[in-house]
């Protein structure tokens, strides 16, 4: 759902929204470690699941035009954390020999704050109804603060918006 403010001006408009979404991360690291002429492997795995609601704040611009009317638009985001469950596994070879370590636990960053631009195009389709495509890429700060493993995060996300606009 996007909400469209009063114009600032003829082609300037601010927004807002409240986008419900889950979704999984999944991230592995592969070290090779030496030590004189011991050398060992260590593979971690990472799953991050995430329940989230986001609440983006910021301004379009609209250009000009008839059958399609082309925009961008900038903000900044705030997004709720409903759930935020991570999993670690680590497996360390040495010597044909494989030590596992297993753990999970909830990241502890409720709230994530990032940015976010888009472009997009409008089409009137009646007096009352456009049709909307946009392509919107984001950053924020991530749900970090592992004091497990000492870590911090950001993530980036890439979204695909069709979509209907009353007038």
């Amino acid at each position: 759902m996007d909400v469209y403010f009063p114009r600032a001006g003829e082609r300037v408009a601010f927004t807002t929204g409240l986008l419900y979404y889950s979704a999984t991360y999944d991230y592995s690291i592969h070290t090779v470690r030496r030590s004189g002429s011991k050398e060992w492997v260590v593979d971690d795995y990472f799953e991050f699941d995430t329940k989230q609601l986001e609440l983006p704040l910021g301004a379009r611009y609209t250009f000009p035009g008839k059958k399609f009317l082309p925009y961008v638009n900038v903000g900044i985001a705030f997004v709720g954390n409903l759930t935020r469950d991570v999993s670690w596994k680590q497996e360390i070879t040495f010597n044909s020999e494989v030590d596992v370590t297993y753990e999970e636990y909830t990241a502890s960053q409720l709230i994530q704050t990032g940015f976010w631009a888009g472009v997009g195009v409008l089409t009137p389709l009646s007096k009352k109804l456009s049709g909307v495509i946009e392509i919107r890429a984001e950053k924020t700060n991530g749900a970090s603060g592992s004091s497990i493993l000492k870590s911090s995060s950001s993530i980036a996300n890439y979204k695909f918006v069709v979509g209907l606009r009353m007038k």
